[in-house]
């Protein structure tokens, strides 16, 4: 949704710049700045709500079945996020506009304008779009994580001071790597976080203002920093995926699987003779005249003296063999693959 819907909408917004004013490029500027403002804040809320689902799943496991309210459920959960964040940007219909601004040689063009930073009430808008995008967020992802990790300690301690620790040895192990893990990708996810959308809101809440005049399209920092909070979403997809374990390298196995059996029906249809594929029964037929060649140069042998015999070989024979097959010669062989399997896992 970040790649589709922002960023195109964010150039589209920042570097359009109309010479004539109409209520169409009016509407477009609205409807541009609320997705683009939309889209990163839906997905800083999801974060919010799986901190809150998994809270539930694992301090909470009955509960979270059967005795959860019907809105902390998962596919409630959503829709509130997304409510949550819609209401947030609805007022930017008001605060965003098009408007004419000056360039170089008196050029009057127009111009996309953000929540402005200028007065009192656009001010106040972002004081409160920085507190809800952000902090809220934040503070929510570190108590339920932090709640989480508490449970993962707990659980750990009490099975290490039970009376049947020698039984539970290995299931122990688990539980203790299981936890590491956990709590690595918590921290991880809320340092994430922290790094790549703090820079933006303190710049855009507390710095803008002095550094730089109002509107001013060709705002490389604003640009700069938004891109490095965009970049949280795409960081999350692989905080994820490089902490799930064996999971991970039974994927990465699948598609190396995949691409390995494309290849090989590329190769085997570039090597097929007319790139046409011989049917069951020319196959038969082949295979038929194949034994009946391997046939009359074993009654060759037979023939020729002893001499000749020990001239001709086995290795004549497979030659002209692999001579036949060629054309249905598959690369590379089976024990290639099995090797590169056993390499890869």
């Amino acid at each position: 949704m970040v790649c589709l819907m922002c960023i195109p909408l964010t150039l589209f917004s920042n570097f359009h710049y109309p010479t004539k004013y109409s209520s169409i490029e009016n509407g477009a500027c609205k409807f541009s700045r609320f997705v683009q403002y939309l889209t990163p804040t839906v997905s800083i809320s999801l974060l919010a709500t799986i901190s809150i689902d998994r809270y539930m799943s694992l301090a909470r496991p009955m509960a979270s079945i059967a005795l959860r309210p019907k809105l902390l459920t998962p596919s409630w959960m959503i829709v509130l996020a997304w409510l949550y964040s819609i209401m947030q940007f609805t007022p930017t219909f008001y605060f965003t506009d098009v408007k004419p601004i000056t360039v170089e040689e008196n050029k009057t063009v127009y111009y996309c304008t953000t929540v402005p930073n200028n007065s009192l009430s656009g001010l106040a808008y972002l004081m409160f779009l920085a507190v809800a995008s952000f902090v809220l967020p934040l503070v929510t992802m570190s108590i339920m994580y932090y709640k989480v990790s508490r449970v993962v300690w707990r659980r750990q301690r009490n099975l290490s001071t039970s009376s049947t620790i020698s039984a539970n040895t290995a299931h122990l192990s688990v539980l203790i790597q299981s936890r590491r893990r956990v709590i690595r990708v918590l921290l991880t996810v809320v340092l994430v976080f922290l790094i790549c959308w703090s820079p933006f809101v303190i710049y855009c809440g507390f710095l803008e203002k002095t550094l730089r005049g109002f509107p001013n399209p060709m705002d490389g920092t604003r640009l700069a920093l938004y891109g490095l909070g965009l970049l949280n979403s795409m960081c999350n997809s692989f905080i994820y995926f490089f902490n799930v374990g064996g999971k991970r390298t039974d994927a990465l196995k699948d598609l190396y699987l995949q691409i390995y059996s494309e290849n090989k029906s590329r190769r085997s249809s570039t090597n097929s003779q007319g790139g046409e594929r011989k049917s069951p029964r020319k196959l038969q037929q082949f295979r038929l005249k194949t034994m009946d060649r391997e046939h009359s140069v074993k009654n060759k042998l037979k023939k020729n003296s002893e001499k000749n015999r020990n001239k001709i070989t086995d290795f004549q024979i497979r030659e002209s063999m692999e001579e036949l097959w060629q054309p249905f010669s598959v690369w590379p062989p089976i024990g290639d693959l099995r090797e590169s399997v056993v390499a890869f896992s």
